[in-house]
């Protein structure tokens, strides 16, 4: 989405007729990006955001519950929004008001970015450009269960991880015009499908070029590298949560990778 802003001329009015009066996004900068690597990223959306939107009210639920922190440890700086506390107002109160919060329904939230037709929208413009270098990063914390097409956690997943992994691994996702996924999708880090990391693949105009990485061939701009780390769930990857093992697993890819930008060639 940067790189798409960056090489834009951005409006502010509807007809397109007032650009941004920033230098930085009035006018097409072009050269700003050399590369873009994607980590755990849902490229094609998540099948979580159904659960924890219809299930469990997890994102209007955390917002309300950062709105109470913010007014007493940090400022958010949310109150243009309406997402500040009011004045004597109870906290029970002020969560049920955010769980009804009119941004819930526009597409300026996050939770529309992740959902499979928020990502499926915007892979219908952000295509890749063809002189950005991509790589993403797979992670995968489950496996398939015996016999069935089901997937579980495997063992050293959080137990925070796990019960998320759990309902990613055996539920399926809609788009809004009926089609569903499929088992494809069951395998996942604990918050993101697994087959929506490798690169974006359902916008309007067909899949971006996404090719296996291979140390060995020349890296080619505007098409998209995915490197597998497995074991490795959604918070082991930047260092969270994970056991010894994993922490410095993911330590030494990152490592790598950071090595892996220095030798792009210049523009």
């Amino acid at each position: 989405m940067l790189n798409y802003l960056l090489t834009q001329e951005i409006y502010e009015d509807e007809e397109n007729k007032v650009r941004e009066q920033s230098d930085l996004l009035g006018g097409v900068q072009r050269n700003l990006i050399k590369s873009i690597t994607a980590i755990s990223a849902p490229h094609n959306g998540t099948t979580l955001t159904e659960v924890v939107t219809k299930t469990i009210p997890f994102i209007q639920y955390f917002v309300g519950v950062a709105g109470v922190v913010g007014t007493q440890f940090y400022n958010f700086d949310l109150d243009q929004w309406g997402f500040n506390r009011k004045e004597d107002e109870t906290r029970a109160s002020y969560i049920n008001r955010m769980r009804t919060h009119d941004a819930w329904q526009t597409k300026n939230m996050s939770s529309w970015d992740l959902s499979l037709d928020g990502a499926q929208e915007l892979n219908g413009f952000l295509q890749a450009e063809p002189d950005v270098f991509y790589f993403s990063f797979v992670t995968s914390t489950t496996q398939r269960q015996p016999g069935s097409q089901i997937h579980i956690p495997i063992e050293g997943t959080p137990i925070l991880i796990r019960t998320r992994s759990k309902l990613l691994g055996s539920r399926v996702g809609y788009w809004s015009d009926g089609s569903q996924t499929d088992s494809l999708w069951y395998e996942n880090d604990g918050v993101v499908n697994t087959i929506s990391m490798y690169g974006p693949s359902t916008g309007s105009n067909g899949p971006d070029p996404i090719v296996e990485y291979d140390e060995n061939e020349l890296l080619i701009p505007g098409q998209w590298y995915w490197i597998k780390v497995y074991p490795m769930d959604h918070w082991n990857i930047i260092g969270h949560l994970g056991s010894k093992e994993r922490m410095e697993a993911a330590r030494m890819v990152l490592k790598a990778h950071g090595n892996r930008l220095k030798t792009l060639p210049p523009n």
